[in-house]
């Protein structure tokens, strides 16, 4: 975050918008490269199911990534799709080795956690994003600006990779059977696992399309410029969310998980956390937005103060989000996932109608206006069933049945 200044200086609002577009799609489509499996590498206690599963994604990831290459590859071909499909199939190379190099490293992580090399996953991640920077500003020093942004986010995906992969090989070759990764071995892995890609991937999926749904839309209704003053300033309104909302979560979960399973109701917590985010940060969200302005033609420069506009609206709906963001545990703490899934049909919805009406009346600006407020509605209705939740109301029933009938 530190290098934007720079970067908004060399790259213009268009660049950052496909490249936006770019990372959006890749992080959206990576899910199937890993088909989820990758949460049995924590949940599971043998070694070798995690042996199996990491070879398991790693053809996965080859296969599923070859196959939407070559779909957008090919759909680029056709007059009437989109051009923000035929500029992303225009890049097939790098498309592909970014959704390939997503699903392994969504694999090496959780194995890296998982052996307990927290320190050195801390250094992995600061010199994954040191590597992004810098291969931003050099391909923008070399004046490779089109995909400057996208090379650099492929290369620091790679240093990510190389990172990881490491301390991973040194485990698996000293304990490696050349017996456990037979297809039939790995197609048996899969079919045991087989909730994993049935459930959990369908409810992600939905959940981060929902919420990405205005990056991958607003090139296509608004172009690249409109997208990438979007982009820059969702970018910096969620910089709290960034920062501290891993740590909000750390503590609410394992605080919330001791007073639920001992009681039944850890509602005291769930206020008291969401009233103390709610009062730290309601002064400095006032500020920011009543400044937003100013500051990111002062940060940034003068041609992306319609991102400082966008910012400001987005604001509040950050604020909330923080909110709700941490305290959306105590879906999963109460086994409440039906009901997390179909209310995660509000944020599509609302992204959707945004959108639509934004295109509709042709003001980019409505659209955010929109997506700020329906947004910022969808997260209080979970922070209000959160709470029901939390008091050890169920709302099981509800959850499934909604969840039925949308699917």
């Amino acid at each position: 975050m530190g290098s934007l200044p720079l970067i908004t200086r060399i790259f213009s609002p268009e660049n950052f918008g496909y490249y936006a577009f770019f990372v959006t799609i890749v992080s959206v489509l990576g899910m199937f490269t890993t088909g989820f499996y990758q949460s049995v590498i924590m949940i599971t206690d043998s070694d070798r199911e995690r042996r199996g599963i990491m070879f398991l994604i790693l053809i996965l990831s080859l296969v599923v990534g070859l196959f939407f290459t070559g779909s957008i590859f090919f759909l680029g071909q056709i007059s009437w799709v989109p051009a923000n499909i035929k500029l992303l199939g225009s890049h097939p190379v790098v498309l592909l080795f970014s959704l390939i190099l997503y699903g392994w490293c969504q694999t090496l992580y959780p194995w890296v956690n998982r052996q307990g090399y927290f320190t050195f996953m801390g250094a992995a991640n600061v010199l994954r994003d040191s590597a992004l920077a810098l291969g931003k500003l050099g391909f923008g020093y070399l004046g490779v600006l089109k995909s400057g942004l996208v090379y650099g986010y492929l290369g620091s995906q790679l240093v990510f990779f190389a990172m990881l992969l490491g301390p991973v090989v040194r485990n698996v070759r000293s304990e490696l059977n050349a017996s456990e990764i037979t297809l039939d071995k790995l197609y048996a892995l899969a079919k045991k696992y087989v909730r994993f890609p049935k459930i959990f991937l369908a409810t992600n999926f939905l959940q981060t399309f929902s919420l990405q749904a205005p990056i991958i839309f607003f090139g296509m209704l608004f172009g690249w410029k409109i997208l990438g003053f979007y982009a820059l300033a969702r970018s910096v309104a969620g910089l709290p969310i960034a920062i501290l909302a891993g740590a909000i979560a750390a503590v609410f979960q394992r605080e919330a998980s001791q007073q639920y399973n001992k009681s039944g109701d850890c509602s005291v917590l769930f206020l008291k956390t969401g009233s103390t985010i709610f009062l730290s940060l309601i002064v400095p969200c006032l500020v920011a937005i009543a400044y937003a302005e100013p500051l990111f033609a002062l940060a940034f420069g003068d041609q992306w103060v319609v991102a400082g506009t966008y910012c400001a609206i987005l604001g509040p709906l950050y604020l909330i989000r923080l909110i709700g963001k941490p305290l959306s545990f105590v879906f999963q703490l109460t086994d409440h996932l039906e009901l997390d899934f179909s209310l995660t049909f509000i944020f599509l919805m609302s992204s959707c109608l945004s959108l639509g009406i934004g295109y509709v009346f042709a003001s980019a600006e409505l659209s955010v206006y929109l997506i700020s407020i329906s947004h910022s509605f969808s997260y209080l209705v979970y922070i209000y069933f959160g709470y029901q939740i939390s008091q050890g109301k169920q709302y099981s029933k509800i959850g499934k049945y909604i969840g039925k009938q949308l699917r």
